[in-house]
């Protein structure tokens, strides 16, 4: 099962050709001058090992489970960030094998017979398939912290926090786990009795004195086919390192087909303070390179990935003479190489080529688009003045038009009260002859007379002509008051009655073809026309600012803004009876504030009886 040599696929441990150093880490040069000391790799395969009940031990000596503690152990001291569980759990995983580095048990005797102790060095560096800092405060609180007491921290700290270690054993420790660590305890007792007694055993000296450093890795395949080996553990003791273990480990061993079998790469997470290691050792951490092994990162934080690809001879020896390289393969990869990247350059030369024709396209296009922007804004230019010049010549008529349409001697100027027609008969009188005159004004009314058979005035309460009053004096052009006559009531005369007692309310609104609101025209013909037949409410309108609109919409129940009223060609206009559009123009106002009623006008015709019947009939509601 055991055997020195070359490692078979289905081998559970094999032990390597042993490798001899020359050095024994930089504080031990300083101190004690160099050491020679030799080492033999051994493979093991725990997770199975571990599984089968007649596997036999891969050291004389040492139980396959105390072997799993001690490696354990040996990457809890150097990675403090990753727990025992999770580090046990790791070296035991199906397909997960580990290198170990041991020392000659008869070296090791006699360097401690010499009593030859090595303190430890501070700066630990040590990885989870790389190096990391390790602080010795919180490594002694560690399960592990003093199994390598001896060599890597003073006697006086482990007496110190035996108490404290035997009480985290006795929790997070399993069977077997607990009985090693008692033994490591014991052994180190013995070593420290028989180098002040001259007398060293050689059952005080356990695997923990043996072990040097020691590598765990998986082979996977990827999604692409790749054969990968990825390097998940990494550790060198702290009096070992600066000698070339750790280059040892990886260039002689990791990277030898012979040892961890055909690859295509091997991937590890390199701890930043670990890049500049793996770098000497051959690894690349180009980003670009490394994004095909993305699919291995799986809960790696913070650390850099890393790739190491082997030469086409896989680990032969240059040296041997019959050595001989694989012409055809390299040839083969060569072809697939320049096929690649002849591709990738067409496709560049392509995509390059296309944007150089679209660039020109463009700018063909970005001058002729500016001669037409500078044609079009001359001509906006123009067309721009033209719209003024036409815009001030409609305003002038409509000023004009609006003037004649609106008696202004009936309106309010700056700086003047409003009429109170409340006040005085003559004035009522004013608002008789101002009626007739109106419906005298009419062509096809000349040959009829009309009298105004009596007149409701308004009798509206303070609080009313306050509250309009205010409206009226905070609308864009306040100044602008008229007497027109309301265009609305024509199926309801009660109506008529209930405004001149309480004012114009959103009830009295008309849903008129060019919005909702109160339609009044300065024309009392037109006005006669959309109200009860002999009745007519007169008005104190405050038209405000005027917009002239000749779109009709029903849904309209606002002027535009800056404007308090509107103009429209009036709902009349397209009717026979009035050939005249500009009679039959109303004014429509959105607030029910914006109107105070001054009376009710009752009439009737000198050519028809029945008007002045239904007038009186009217009047008598």
């Amino acid at each position: 099962m055991f055997a020195k040599g070359r490692m078979a696929t289905d081998d559970l441990g094999v032990w390597l050709g042993a490798q001899r150093f020359s050095g024994a880490g930089a504080r031990s040069r300083q101190s004690a001058g160099r050491r020679a000391f030799t080492v033999t790799p051994l493979v093991v395969d725990f997770g199975r090992l571990l599984r089968l009940k007649n596997a036999g031990h891969p050291i004389a000596g040492v139980s396959t489970q105390e072997l799993a503690h001690i490696v354990t152990a040996l990457y809890d001291i150097c990675l403090p960030n990753v727990g025992p569980k999770d580090l046990r759990s790791t070296i035991c995983a199906i397909g997960t094998k580990t290198i170990i580095l041991v020392r000659n048990e008869q070296e090791v005797y006699e360097e401690y017979s010499q009593k030859t102790v090595i303190r430890p060095i501070v700066n630990i560096t040590g990885t989870k398939s790389s190096c990391c800092t390790e602080n010795l405060k919180e490594e002694k609180l560690r399960v592990f912290a003093a199994v390598f007491s001896d060599t890597e921290s003073s006697e006086e700290d482990s007496k110190s926090n035996s108490d404290q270690e035997e009480n985290e054993n006795e929790e997070r420790l399993k069977a077997g786990l607990k009985h090693f660590l008692s033994s490591v305890q014991e052994r180190r007792q013995q070593r420290k009795s028989g180098q002040e007694n001259g007398d060293l055993s050689c059952t005080a000296l356990g695997i923990e004195a043996r072990i040097v450093a020691a590598l765990s890795y998986v082979r996977s395949l990827t999604k692409s086919g790749d054969r990968v080996v990825q390097l998940m553990l990494l550790s060198t003791r702290k009096r070992y390192r600066g000698c070339g273990v750790g280059h040892y480990l990886m260039q002689c061993i990791l990277q030898d087909p012979a040892v961890v079998g055909k690859y295509d790469a091997i991937v590890t997470h390199a701890d930043s303070n670990a890049v500049k290691f793996f770098t000497h050792c051959g690894f690349s951490n180009d980003v670009i390179l490394n994004r095909k092994f993305k699919e291995l990162e799986g809960d790696w934080t913070y650390t850099t990935l890393m790739s190491y690809f082997p030469p086409f001879s896989m680990g032969k020896d240059v040296s041997d003479p019959g050595f001989n390289v694989d012409q055809k393969q390299i040839e083969l990869q060569l072809e697939l190489w320049r096929d690649k990247s002849l591709y990738a350059y067409q496709a560049q030369a392509v995509c390059m080529t296309r944007l150089l024709h679209e660039i020109k396209t463009l700018r063909t296009q970005v001058t002729s688009q500016k001669e037409q922007i500078k044609a079009l804004t001359s001509d906006l230019e123009k067309a721009h003045k033209t719209n003024l010049q036409m815009e001030k010549i409609f305003l002038d008529y409509k000023l004009k038009k609006n003037f004649e349409l609106l008696d202004m001697n009936c309106i309010n100027t700056a700086g003047a009260s409003p009429v109170q027609w409340d006040s005085a008969a003559e004035e009522f009188k004013q608002i008789e002859q101002q009626f007739m005159k109106s419906m005298e004004q009419e062509s096809r009314l000349k040959n009829i007379q009309f009298v105004v058979t009596s007149v409701l005035k308004a009798n509206l309460s303070e609080d009313t002509r306050e509250m309009v009053e205010g409206c009226m004096n905070s609308m864009q052009e306040p100044m602008y008051r008229t007497i027109m006559y309301y265009c609305g009531g024509l199926n309801c005369a009660e109506r008529l009655q209930h405004i001149i007692e309480t004012g114009f309310s959103k009830e009295d609104f008309s849903d008129g073809i060019y919005g909702q609101g109160l339609y009044f025209s300065p024309n009392a013909s037109t006005a006669c026309m959309l109200s009860v037949p002999g009745l007519i409410l007169v008005a104190n309108v405050c038209i405000g600012n005027t917009e002239t609109v000749m779109t009709k919409n029903r849904k309209r129940d606002s002027a535009s803004n800056g404007f308090d009223s509107i103009l429209v060609p009036g709902r009349l206009c397209d009717e026979a009876s009035f050939p005249n559009s500009r009679i039959a123009q109303e004014y429509v106002i959105f607030s029910p504030l914006q109107a105070l009623p001054v009376g009710l006008l009752m009439y009737r015709s000198t050519a028809s009886s029945d008007h002045s019947h239904e007038g009186s009939h009217h009047a008598s509601h």
